[in-house]
């Protein structure tokens, strides 16, 4: 969406390291936080940042930002909801068993390259569409996340019980996912008719 907007470098593969190493960054740094916002419901920014990334930047830094971020997350870094890590997100062990995450960060990957590829068609940003995407993303994140759960040898869970206990945190994150867009997009507009005014 922005990605010709927001030049590092006239050095095409210099802008696209510097793009690629900040969503790295705003991934490894943003996606282990939560905001706990009642006794029962946590916002996890995870599946923001997989979104918000390749809104700004496109498919290919989006996607490779989070498949690396994930890959980071299972050989142990501290990256993922709670600061957490581990190949056993991945691979169940004695230790920890299954992780109901897993289908989630599967989620987060197919999600950010097909939100980077589609919010490339946007030459700017359009709030029905950019809605659209967040909850597109999100029926795979979730979607994935709950087919992943069913997977899960002896646990029993209701469908409707885990999609309500998201919504919450859904709506927030929907909201700040516009907001974020929309300030980049203002910023980037007065960049352009700045330098424009300043060039005439």
């Amino acid at each position: 969406m922005f990605n010709k907007s927001i030049v590092f470098s006239k050095d095409v593969r210099l802008d696209f390291i510097a793009k690629l190493c900040l969503g790295i960054l705003v991934s490894a740094v943003i996606s282990p936080l939560t905001w706990p916002i009642s006794e029962t419901v946590d916002v996890k920014f995870g599946s923001l940042i997989a979104c918000l990334v390749p809104a700004i930047f496109g498919w290919r830094i989006g996607g490779l930002a989070t498949l690396t971020y994930v890959i980071l997350g299972g050989i142990g870094l501290p990256v993922f909801a709670g600061h957490q890590g581990g190949l056993h997100y991945f691979i169940p062990d004695e230790a920890h068993g299954y992780s109901f995450s897993t289908g989630y960060l599967y989620g987060f990957v197919m999600a950010s390259f097909l939100v980077g590829f589609l919010a490339e068609k946007l030459e700017s940003i359009q709030i029905v569409k950019s809605l659209g995407l967040f909850i597109l993303a999100h029926i795979i994140i979730v979607g994935l996340g709950i087919w992943h759960m069913t997977q899960i040898p002896a646990y029993e869970f209701e469908v409707l019980v885990v999609l309500k206990s998201i919504l919450p945190s859904f709506g927030i994150k929907a909201g700040l996912f516009l907001i974020i867009l929309q300030m980049i997009d203002r910023r980037v507009n007065y960049d352009t008719t700045h330098g424009k005014t300043d060039s005439e």
